[in-house]
Formats: structure tokens, sequence, C-alpha cells
């Protein structure tokens, strides 16, 4: 079994850079940001009917994070819940982004997320209630996180525009041993404090983190569960024939 777990490993994907997208610096006025997205997932999160905007700040200045925020709930309709010290955080926080901005409707909630993992924030979805809301909660100091979405293992990869969205997922990943498996994921994440890895039984993996990271992960897993299930098919004998 040792050749899957290495298999794991040699998946680039597993190795999560801090920062999950480079957001662009934009210089010239109503520059469109357009960042490279592989799925959605539309229910949980709608798209916005609108596109994210932001007017110029002024020559010399840049957009605060605490704007970007407030053009993310004018697009989608989502209310921020986010505690007062966060909040000044986010007010004095620049993200070296200027001029005029126009984000596409349907890449608002990656833009948004790529530029709060950047800068060390977290989302989580708050779940009831009539109105849709989301909490930021920083990745640094002892702010309790919360709120971690269940994703099941078909719609995980969808979360991969989710790059500070906090999710967890169950995986099935018999014919591997999930004690043995997790042990080597950990090892490969020892330097990532946003993820963790739980073997719940020999045969299942929770997987809790980011959406962008989670999903990764979730999919090196999944190739490597795949690529046993079907050496182990291969290796069955075939059935005798019946007896006319």
């Amino acid at each position: 079994m040792s050749h899957i777990f290495r298999a794991v490993l040699s998946v680039p994907l597993l190795v999560i850079p801090a920062a999950s997208a480079a957001t662009p610096v934009l210089e010239a006025p109503a520059a469109v940001v357009t960042p490279a997205s592989t799925g959605r997932n539309t229910q949980a999160f709608p798209v916005p009917t609108r596109p994210l905007v932001l007017a110029d700040p002024g020559a010399g200045h840049g957009h605060s994070l605490a704007a970007v925020l407030a053009a993310f709930e004018a697009a989608t309709g989502q209310k921020l819940v986010i505690v007062r010290e966060t909040c000044s955080r986010l007010e004095v926080e620049s993200t070296s982004l200027s001029g005029a901005i126009s984000v596409p409707p349907d890449e608002v909630y990656l833009f948004v997320e790529s530029l709060l993992f950047k800068h060390g924030y977290l989302t989580a979805k708050i779940k009831g209630g009539t109105v849709p809301m989301i909490a930021v909660h920083t990745s640094f100091g002892n702010e309790p996180l919360s709120g971690w979405l269940d994703v099941d293992e078909e719609s995980i990869a969808s979360y991969d525009d989710h790059p500070a969205l906090l999710v967890t997922t169950l995986l099935d990943v018999s014919p591997l041993d999930a004690r043995a498996l997790s042990s080597v994921i950990r090892s490969v994440l020892r330097a990532n404090n946003r993820n963790s890895v739980i073997a719940l039984s020999g045969s299942h993996l929770m997987l809790a983190g980011t959406g962008r990271e989670t999903a990764r992960i979730a999919w090196g897993i999944r190739q490597a569960r795949d690529m046993e299930r079907e050496a182990r098919s291969q290796d069955t004998p075939p059935s005798p024939p019946e007896e006319q």
C-alpha cells in the first residue's frame, strides 16, 4: 500500500501556498478582475445579480478590506458578522488595490475570499434565519473559529472557489487504511494549522480546513483511493464459468 501513499504525497495540490490565489494590483480605472476558477457552488452561495464595484479611492490610496467587504455585501445580499476588534483591523488594512474596480458576478466570492485569505482572514457560513450571513474571522489571535460548513464528498470539489471558507467533509477511503493515510497526510500538512485530518474508522477520514485546500486534499486522497481500487479489481481472479 506504500505506493498509494507516495501517490498522495506526489500530488502538487496538497501543498498549498499561504496566498492561494494571486490578487492582481489594478492601476487603470474601470479595471475588471477575473481570477481563475475551477468550479462553482451556487446552492450555498448563489451567484450575485450584480458585479462588485469599488469606486476609485483617489491618488495614493488603496482600497481597504472594509471597503471591499461593504461592496461584497451590496453585490451578494450576504450580511457579514464581524467582531469589533476585527472590524477595526479591516478598516485600516489596505489591499494594495487602486483605481476603480468591477468584479464580474460569478467571480465575486473568489475575489473577496482570495483577498481575505491573503491577509489572514477566514470566513464561515452562518446557518439558519431568513437572511444569508457569513462570519469573518481572523486566523491569528484568540478568536474562536466556528460555523464550519459540512460538505458531502461529491460536492467538495466545487469549494475550490472558496479559499477562505471553513468547511468539513467525510471521505470513504476504503480499501485504504484510514489511520495510516491520516498519518501520512498530517505529515504533509504539519506546517499548516488551518487544516486537520481525523480517521473516524478504518475506512473513513474527516477533513477540515478552508474550501480550496480541503477540496484539493480530497482530490489527492480520492485519486489514491481510486488507483488502489482499480489495482485490486485487476488482481481479482475471474469467476469460474457456470456449469452447463
